[in-house]
Parts: C-alpha cells; structure tokens; sequence
C-alpha cells in the first residue's frame, strides 16, 4: 500500500507535471537523512547514491545538466556542512535555491533537501518548497522515525507563507512514521559522506593553518623591509626592527 506521502508527492509530479521540494530540518542524530533516503526510494525506485549529493555546485550541475530525468530524486544531504562562513555561506546557499527553484518549473524532478535549521534559508526560499518535514523522534523496537510534515502554502498577494498539518480522511493530523532504507544504500551514503567530509576537513585545516600563519607573519614581520629581525619592547608597546630601525605599534 502506497503511503500518504508519497501518493501524495507521485501526483504532483505526474498528474501536474511540476517539481516537488521537500525541506527536511532537525538537530543531529534524528535521522532525517535516512528517513529522506528512504522517502525519495519511494518516490523513485531507481534512486540511488550517485543522486545524494552535498554541495551547492553539483545540485545545480545536476538539475540544468541533465543528469536527471522527469520522475526522478536528488538528496541534498546536510545544506549547511560545507560552510567555513555561515554568514556567507547563507548568501550563496539562498541565491542558489532561488534561482534554481525559479529556473526548473516542469522538469518534473522530487528534491529533497536537509538542513539543520530553517533559519539557513530566507523566507523567500522556504516559500517555494512544498512540504517540510521534521523528524522527532526514533522508535528504535519498530526501526521507524516519527516525523511532522506541513504543506506549505504562500498567498502571493498578501506576502505570507503558511504551513498546514498534513491530516488523514478523517481530519486527524497524519501520523509519518518513516522506516530504515535498505543497508546497501546507507552504506554507499556513509562511504560517500565520510570521502566528502575528510576532504572537507582537510581544506578547513589547511586554510586555518595558513590563518594562523599569516597572522603570526603580521605581528613579527617589519612593514618596510620586510625582515623578522625584530623585537618586542614592552615599555612603550612597540615592535622595533634591528635591520632598518623602522618602529611600529604592536
């Protein structure tokens, strides 16, 4: 039997011949990646880990590329894990979502994307998705994930954005419970996960590595000629150069 959700997702893509985005958020450890894998195998049984993607970039050489047909699902795994500023990251990851959520109306493509906050996207961005799911909660006897989900609905005219509870028939709100996806997808995902995020943390090491060093450079280093031939004296607070004889203010 084909659960709410995906029924729900299958007839807007096919039946309305549109996109459909799906914002999943929670702290770590909730498993909203797992629970977003197992959702997109749902609504896409050629799904697989070549479409889990972690960077801004590849999303979008994915989608304007061609590299995924109508029908199909991306995982955007982890929005904010390659930000070394948030701040600008934010800017980037905003300016991306827009401009791709404005750019591929009828491609007919499922993108599911996790994050850890809402707050990581402008309010002009949560507008365009279509559904937000939240994970809260792992029942580890039944292996399943009690999760919320909203529709999110925004009145044009008015400028808001309003998110409904997803209910039942009966008017009860709809209960998600999401199950484990199979472990040869989860295993390919954590190998393809830690490859990108040892890369990752090699490149922050390096660039705090050659911060550090920079400034280390800009404290002992003579500004007119260049030599580390210098001293501190710390009865007037001043750097002096024993090379030149140039002075300067720590």
């Amino acid at each position: 039997m084909t659960d709410p959700i995906t029924k729900l997702i299958k007839q807007n893509v096919n039946q309305m011949s549109r996109n459909y985005c799906i914002l999943c958020v929670s702290a770590v450890g909730l498993g909203k990646t797992y629970s977003m894998i197992k959702l997109a195998l749902n609504v896409d049984p050629t799904f697989n880990v070549k479409r889990i993607i972690f960077s801004i970039p590849e999303l979008l050489e994915m989608v304007h590329e061609g590299k995924v047909e109508p029908g199909q699902a991306i995982l955007f795994d982890e929005a904010g894990i390659s930000a070394s500023n948030r701040e600008s990251y934010m800017n980037k990851f905003n300016k991306a979502m827009s401009f791709l959520l404005q750019t591929w109306r009828h491609r007919q493509i499922i993108l599911f994307v996790t994050c850890p906050s809402i707050m990581f996207l402008d309010k002009g961005v949560r507008s365009m998705f279509d559904m937000i799911i939240e994970p809260k909660k792992i029942v580890k006897s039944r292996k399943v994930v009690q999760c919320a989900a909203r529709l999110v609905q925004h009145n044009h005219q008015m400028g808001k954005t309003y998110y409904h509870n997803l209910k039942t028939t009966s008017g009860e709100v709809l209960k998600l419970e999401i199950s484990k996806p199979p472990l040869r997808l989860t295993n390919s995902y954590e190998k393809k996960k830690t490859a990108f995020t040892t890369e990752l943390y090699k490149e922050q090491m390096a660039m705090l590595t050659d911060t550090g060093t920079e400034e280390k450079k800009d404290i002992r280093r003579c500004g007119e000629c260049s030599s580390l031939m210098t001293q501190y004296r710390k009865t007037d607070n001043t750097m002096y150069c024993r090379q030149c004889g140039h002075e300067w203010k720590k």
